[in-house]
């Protein structure tokens, strides 16, 4: 048999077993399909993940909803920790049994397995909110989201839907990210976790922006944001260092004159035997940021 061999081959299996089931139902022998799962099932009794596998594929009808049940719950209780993906899909297969009827899947669980876990009752729209958030393509998306759905992420199931998410994605280091993103927020607040974030994204379209005239007009709408230290630790990490420099000249109320620099680099000797004189290094290193940035010879 090629899938005992080969796991990829299970899916084929599985789907083969259910064609044949619905063979056999429509001729009234459904107990032979039955039969041709439970010989299957017996073949891979030693293999976990396949056995597994072969379960959450089973197709059950709408009267076979106790069967249902019975096969995430032996699916359950063969899962291997070490495989996470494998465990995902046994939580999401589990969730969507239970959602069929929910006391009597749980019923059924606890007789079986004891009292239901707190990601067996995962409510799907905030799975689904979860998923939207580490989805958000900017910081700036991010906090919105969370601030309209702050009371479901961060409940209990909040937690429970990111790690699950971390389940599925094998610890994705984003879905981390955001499990220590939920946690901050939940003992700093909102604003004061949010804020080194939404001034990255300032930096970053404040990079994108390749007029000058466009440029400054964005520094000056954003100063105070593209002044702090945390676009300075950012424009650093990034080694934008022309960047770096009119930062630091606006922090000093300089914004003009360091964009008029950018505009005539002819004026920049002068400007740097100025800033020799000056009594703020950080306008000395500034100005020669920018010499050395747009400097035409070697000199």
């Amino acid at each position: 048999m090629l899938a005992k061999d080969n796991p990829a081959f299970l899916n084929d299996l599985a789907s083969a077993l259910n064609n044949l089931g619905s063979r056999y139902s429509e001729t009234g022998q459904r107990e032979r399909g039955a039969r041709r799962w439970s010989d299957t099932l017996a073949l891979f009794a030693t293999d976990g993940p396949a056995a597994i596998v072969l379960r959450l594929r089973r197709v059950r009808g709408d009267d076979e909803l106790d069967e249902a049940v019975n096969d995430v719950i032996e699916a359950h209780a063969i899962d291997n920790p070490n495989e996470p993906t494998l465990t995902a899909e046994v939580h999401a297969a589990a969730r969507s049994a239970r959602r069929r009827d929910p006391e009597g899947f749980d019923t059924r669980w606890m007789e079986s397995a004891g009292p239901p876990p707190d990601w067996l009752r995962l409510d799907e729209k905030t799975l689904e909110t979860a998923i939207a958030w580490i989805d958000t393509p900017t910081w700036t998306e991010s906090r919105a989201l969370f601030t309209a759905n702050a009371g479901r992420l961060l409940a209990a199931g909040g937690e429970t839907a990111l790690a699950e998410l971390g389940l599925a994605s094998d610890g994705a280091p984003t879905v981390e990210q955001h499990r220590q993103l939920l946690q901050a927020v939940r003992e700093h607040g909102i604003d004061r976790v949010y804020r080194p974030l939404l001034i990255q994204d300032a930096v970053s379209a404040w990079l994108e922006i390749d007029d000058l005239d466009g440029s400054k007009r964005f520094l000056t709408d954003h100063h105070d944001d593209l002044t702090s230290p945390e676009a300075a630790d950012a424009l650093g990490r990034q080694g934008s260092h022309i960047h770096a420099a009119l930062s630091a000249l606006a922090r000093g109320g300089r914004t003009d004159h360091a964009y008029e620099l950018l505009q005539d680099p002819d004026a920049l000797p002068a400007a740097l035997a100025l800033a020799r004189a000056d009594t703020a290094p950080e306008h000395l290193r500034a100005t020669a940021q920018l010499a050395l940035a747009t400097a035409r010879t070697h000199e």
